[in-house]
């Protein structure tokens, strides 16, 4: 996923990038909490795009994976054509565009690109971008990558080094999501190991504090606790109190009570909460209460079985799911 090689695929698209530098600031274009997600639990994958002025045109959105642009088209829908993902609309503050459980998402770089063009235009024809350079927005989110590649020691979010927040660090000028001199793509600049080059001459650890064992940075194991307390002493018995029931007459029978079984518990099935989260959640959101890209339209499962034999928004994916699993699905978006 490199932003370099949009040259590969658009002339407009690099002159653009050529434009805006090193990750120029703008105040319009995507925006995030979090750039740097941790595969947290509760922790969301936002995106949302920002105009601090009424803009009236055709937003674009994109993404890069395996090195092929990809564009959400209307409702959501991927594809490697240029389609606009919301036509001839006028935005102004903050628009909403993603929000996925970032636990459900495998580890990476996600790079994404947002374009406005006039109503109609052509996203690889700067002209047609709505105020040149600066139509085009870039954010990449690092998800689940060790911390020595994100670089995100204060836990704010963003890499530590990025100082407008587009999720790129600030010596990334070619943005493929790594140092300039990182050419071996570890995280961190070339020459730089990990924990330092500690030696004799005390030139050691990454944090500056060398010692003549070299790099030492391991935890530091705790010292015990405090003496530990003297038994407690036991105390005088007392004398055991006599039961106050009659004994029962041994001549006299009983009645044996009969123990009232334990009903079986029914098992609740989960298949259908773990088939939406393995094939819905990426599009429609960790929980389809929240209605997500009309997702409680799949309530009924010949409504998904007719969105995927459509391919609609690129369900076609989905054909190889059975009847049984659509309505197990269909029941847990009814239910969650």
């Amino acid at each position: 996923m490199h932003f370099s090689n949009l040259k590969k695929i658009s002339l407009a698209i690099t002159l653009g990038l050529g434009l805006l530098g090193s990750q120029a600031l703008y105040a319009d274009g995507l925006k995030t909490g979090r750039s740097v997600l941790n595969h947290r639990a509760g922790e969301k994958f936002e995106l949302a795009a920002s105009f601090s002025a009424p803009k009236t045109g055709d937003m674009y959105l994109a993404t890069f994976y395996n090195n092929t642009l990809l564009f959400f088209g209307e409702g959501f829908a991927i594809t490697d054509q240029p389609a606009p993902l919301l036509s001839n609309q006028t935005f102004q503050g903050d628009v909403p565009l993603l929000s996925i459980d970032s636990t459900v998402l495998p580890a990476g770089l996600y790079p994404f690109l947002q374009v406005m063009t006039r109503n109609g235009g052509n996203v690889f024809d700067m002209n047609d971008w709505l105020d040149g350079a600066s139509s085009l927005s870039l954010l990449n989110f690092n998800v689940g990558l060790p911390a020595t590649q994100t670089n995100d020691a204060n836990d704010d979010g963003f890499p530590d080094d990025d100082a407008n927040r587009d999720g790129f660090h600030d010596d990334d000028t070619n943005l493929d999501g790594y140092h300039d001199d990182d050419g071996n793509h570890d995280g961190r600049h070339d020459g730089e190991e990990q924990g330092g080059q500690g030696n004799e001459g005390g030139e050691g650890n990454e944090d500056g504090e060398g010692n003549e064992g070299g790099n030492d940075d391991g935890p530091v194991t705790p010292p015990p606790a405090g003496p530990v307390a003297p038994p407690v002493e036991p105390t005088t018995p007392t004398t055991p109190v006599e039961p106050t029931t009659p004994p029962v007459d041994p001549t006299t029978p009983t009645t044996p009570v009969e123990p009232t079984p334990t009903p079986t518990p029914t098992p609740v099935s989960t298949a259908g909460k773990d088939t939406y989260a393995q094939y819905c959640a990426g599009c429609h959101g960790a929980n389809p209460a929240t209605g997500y890209s009309n997702i409680q339209r799949g309530g009924d499962p010949a409504t998904i079985r007719a969105a995927i034999s459509s391919n609609r928004g690129g369900m076609g994916s989905l054909s190889f799911l059975s009847d049984t699993q659509l309505s197990e699905v269909a029941a847990y978006i009814q239910a969650p």
